[in-house]
């Protein structure tokens, strides 16, 4: 069991941190401390479910009819006689949380803003009816071909020769990367902005073999340490503590006053 501070009132996660969890912590390397902080800076954000100016409903996408995924979509013209816009940028979220497709709300309303059509969806395995009890439903092959299935579903790709821009986050750049080298989605882009997650190669490149990176192999170790067994869900002792420092961690730097008291000059 995490130890935590229960000082302060139940339900305010953002100040859960004791000296304990900071040693706990203290025992994974600082690159990964630092990379995981980083990286799982979401982990535990509550998203909204919509946003004023967006319309956010479900889409079945014919081919998949059995998937059905939550989406936001962001129009500058509501009458369809007015279209085309100057065309469609899809936004794909990596690994976060429940509603992930939030984090691109302000994104949507500043493209809405400037005449682009734009659509977001809780991916495979984060739309509740898009989330299949099966290791294989999640093979990236699958996985960039929702891609297509999603977008063309929407028409809005169509006045544009089924071409579109895409603007991916983490594990939503990893699956693009992918659709590009793998499923001809290069064919279909118009633009292709990558966040957090650089080219295949060049990641894999960075990690493994004669030209690594030692920084990005340090920071990359959380992949290693969160695949021991139990490392998330509790168990032998050395494997929760992973669990519980990543965990503190997070939160502690979601109050950055819990790890770093303000000073005299602020």
């Amino acid at each position: 069991i995490c130890a935590r501070n229960t000082s302060r009132a139940p339900g305010d996660q953002k100040h859960h941190t004791t000296v304990s969890t900071l040693r706990m912590a203290s025992r994974l390397t600082s690159g990964t401390v630092a990379a995981v902080a980083l990286i799982s800076s979401h982990a535990y954000t509550t998203y909204p479910d919509c946003a004023d100016g967006l319309e956010c409903k479900t889409l079945t996408p014919s081919d998949k009819p059995t998937l059905t995924f939550d989406c936001a979509f962001g129009s500058p013209k509501t009458d369809t006689n007015m279209r085309p816009t100057k065309g469609l940028v899809y936004l794909m979220h990596g690994n976060d949380d429940q509603k992930s497709k939030a984090m691109f709300f302000d994104t949507m309303l500043e493209l809405k803003a400037l005449g682009f059509d734009s659509l977001a969806c809780d991916a495979r395995g984060y739309s509740p009816n898009a989330s299949p009890y099966n290791a294989d439903a999640y093979h990236y092959d699958k996985l960039q071909s929702d891609i297509f299935s999603i977008v063309d579903e929407s028409g809005l790709s169509a006045p544009f020769d089924d071409k579109f821009h895409i603007v991916a986050h983490d594990q939503g750049a990893r699956v693009s990367w992918h659709g590009i080298a793998m499923g001809g989605l290069a064919e279909r882009l118009l633009s292709f902005a990558s966040l957090s997650i650089p080219h295949a190669d060049v990641f894999s490149d960075a990690l493994y073999g004669d030209d690594t990176n030692a920084e990005a192999v340090q920071a990359a170790q959380y992949w290693r340490q969160l695949m021991l067994p139990n490392s998330t869900t509790g168990g032998p002792a050395d494997n929760n503590e992973i669990w519980c420092a990543l965990r503190q961690v997070n939160l502690a730097l979601r109050s950055r006053t819990a790890l770093f008291p303000p000073t005299a000059d602020g």
